[in-house]
Order: structure tokens, then C-alpha cells, then sequence
């Protein structure tokens, strides 16, 4: 099956394969070994053949995670990011876990980047 893996060569009956822990995958039925997820991915479940990305807002720097970091606010992310960037000066990030910044509206602005509010 999918999302487990036997070190066994020729074994031809699941039930002796073991399922890939969480931050892991398999993605070939046969599989002799278990796969890290990479940077930007997580995987929360056992015996699960892919692994999903993080969303915008999100980030994962390390590979076998189970669990995506958020962005604090000033800062954002595209899915499957490794990290967060920080918002450009013109423009801030008024929350947390967010996919993109807004431009400072006409009359404020911001000179420093990973700013929460324009002044």
C-alpha cells in the first residue's frame, strides 16, 4: 500500500509493512523506505502517500514536519515556503498567517520592513 513501506525484498502482502510516521510518506505501493516531507511541506497523519504544502501564511524550514509555523504580523508567505519574508516598506501586514501585504493607503506610510500598521 501507499504511505508504508517494508525493508523486506519480495514481500508481496501489506501486512508487513509499516506505516510511515508522520512527517514521512511513501508514495509507491512497494516501497522499501519512508520519505522525509521537504522544507515547506508537512505531513500530520501515518501511512499517508504525499505530503501536503503549507498554505499562504505558513512556513516549515525543516523536513519531516508534522506542522507548519505561522507568520507573525509584518511578515508574509506563499504556499510551500521554507520561511516568511518580511512586508516591503510602503506596505504592512496587520495579522498573522498571511499570504500577502497591503499597501499603505494615501497619506501613511512606513519606512521599515515588517511593519503591522503604516503610520
Amino acid at each position: 500500500d501507499a504511505g508504508k513501506a517494508s525493508a523486506i525484498l519480495g514481500l508481496n502482502t501489506s501486512s508487513g509493512c509499516i506505516a510511515c510516521t508522520e512527517g514521512w510518506f511513501a508514495r509507491n505501493p512497494g516501497s522499501s523506505t519512508c520519505s522525509a516531507c521537504g522544507v515547506g511541506q508537512f505531513n500530520d497523519a501515518q501511512a499517508q502517500a504525499t505530503c501536503q504544502s503549507c498554505i499562504a501564511g505558513r512556513f516549515t524550514s525543516r523536513t519531516a514536519t508534522t506542522v507548519c509555523g505561522v507568520c507573525d504580523a509584518g511578515q508574509y508567505s506563499s504556499p510551500g515556503s521554507s520561511s516568511c519574508r518580511d512586508c516591503d516598506p510602503g506596505s504592512f501586514g496587520p495579522l498573522p498567517e498571511q499570504g500577502s501585504c497591503q499597501a499603505c493607503s494615501s497619506g501613511h506610510f512606513t519606512s521599515q520592513p515588517g511593519q503591522s500598521a503604516c503610520g
